[in-house]
């Protein structure tokens, strides 16, 4: 019936079925811009029809936020770990992070083109929702997970959380310039960067003692 969709139905499907559909909509969206992520190629590559996709979603954008919040749960699923709690140095957390997200991508190969999409969307139909879920990702993302580090080994004059806004504004930065470039995104290069600016960020966070 015409304007009538169930994700409850959608959630009910098979695990295997959930996530071919899933993978089919990160795949397609990760390879394109929004605009351009053809409804109809995600279907067939899910092996399902259009019509049935909008029986589960309401339309292509509800689909897309969809598929961001899923990775979200993935990636806050496998950061909550115990180990976390265990470290209390800023840039070791961060670095224990970027391990924990590339065995994510080993795991959901088509996460990571979809999340740097998602991270430099500009003036699409999702930007401005992507956009307010990013803010307050970071913000709970910092509460949640920085709580037990030792920021005693900033200087006085140094703010942590900016620290890790700037870090998350670089790789956004990063992967915008990377995406309209038509450049490949590899997670060993991304990885190799990502040390380089950490070493960079601690030589000017950090007090001397704890370069």
């Amino acid at each position: 019936m015409l304007g009538v969709y169930s994700m409850e139905k959608f959630e009910e499907l098979s695990q295997e079925k959930q996530r071919r559909i899933i993978d089919a909509g990160m795949e397609m969206f990760g390879r394109y811009e929004y605009k351009k992520a053809n409804t109809e190629d995600i279907a067939a590559k899910a092996g399902i029809s259009k019509g049935l996709l909008f029986y589960y979603f309401k339309d292509k954008k509800s689909f897309y936020m969809y598929l961001f919040q899923y990775c979200v749960t993935i990636v806050t699923k496998t950061l909550d770990d115990e180990d976390f709690t265990k470290i209390t140095d800023f840039f070791a957390l961060m670095e224990f992070g970027a391990q924990k997200k590339m065995q994510i991508m080993v795991e959901h190969p088509f996460i990571l083109d979809f999340i740097c999409r998602a991270f430099s969307s500009r003036r699409e139909a999702v930007s401005s929702d992507v956009a307010m879920e990013l803010h307050s990702l970071m913000d709970t993302t910092f509460d949640r997970f920085f709580a037990h580090v030792d920021f005693s080994k900033f200087n006085n004059d140094v703010d942590p959380k900016q620290v890790y806004q700037m870090l998350v504004w670089m790789t956004e930065g990063y992967m915008h310039e990377k995406l309209s470039c038509q450049e490949t995104l590899k997670l060993e290069n991304i990885m190799k960067d990502f040390e380089e600016w950490k070493v960079m960020f601690k030589k000017m966070a950090y007090k001397k003692e704890y370069q």
